[in-house]
């Protein structure tokens, strides 16, 4: 359904006026026309039938049809380790359309990128969130060091790390709040590696398949861990 995100708006409303950018999503990009149905969205589980009411030059007026908050099912969670700008985008996007909670970046040895521009994502976040129709916004928490990461490993029943390099397991169910850990394209080093096989909470889910690109590496992950939620 065509959707647009209003971080602000109630289970009360009645009627939800749209300006500025959301006006122009609504009118120049999607067309919506008088009596067309639109989702209205505040990233925190409330979802927002509505229709459209009136349409003037600089906003649009839309009457709220039903409104329901979603329940959050997916107890998700993705700490990336930092690849190319493009790459990371990407994955920001992946993240919120697989209804992940929070994307943790992570500096490794062989990390390619730091975070500076915090609004362009969150840009991204909110297309893949309308785009998606996804109740809940993904968060991008600070980004961590290798060890600051395992201080959060008591959090979550489950903690996956997928990799091509290191022996793994075979997991046949997901349940709880749980981890995944992608590593950099260009792997842990000697360290990193002995740091991580040092912790028993973990599984190493082994991959047998060529070296992956960081997005496919996540589209892999989060689409397995969907899969045996459900």
């Amino acid at each position: 359904m065509k959707a647009v995100y209003f971080p602000s708006i109630n289970s009360n409303l009645k009627e939800i006026e749209v300006d500025g950018p959301q006006f122009l999503h609504l009118s120049k990009s999607l067309r919506v026309r008088v009596g067309d149905e639109v989702l209205a969205l505040n990233g925190n589980g409330l979802t927002c039938k509505c229709r459209v009411d009136k349409i003037s030059k600089r906003s649009i007026i839309l009457v709220v049809i039903e409104s329901k908050v979603i329940e959050k099912l997916q107890e998700t969670d993705l700490a990336i380790c930092l690849p190319k700008k493009d790459a990371f985008e990407l994955i920001v996007r992946m993240s919120q359309e697989f209804g992940v909670n929070n994307l943790i970046p992570v500096k490794s040895k062989y990390s390619q990128f730091e975070i500076r521009n915090n609004e362009r994502l969150n840009t991204i976040l909110q297309s893949a969130l309308i785009q998606s129709n996804s109740p809940y916004l993904t968060e991008i928490n600070k980004t961590l060091t290798l060890s600051e990461l395992i201080n959060l490993f008591p959090r979550y029943e489950q903690i996956l790390f997928f990799s091509t390099e290191i022996s793994g397991e075979k997991v046949e169910k997901i349940c709880g709040k749980t981890l995944i850990i992608i590593g950099p394209e260009a792997g842990f080093d000697k360290e990193e590696v002995q740091v991580i096989k040092k912790q028993e909470s973990m599984m190493a889910v082994h991959l047998n398949c060529p070296i992956l690109r960081a997005p496919t590496a996540t589209s892999a992950a989060l689409g397995m861990v969907s899969y045996l939620r459900n």
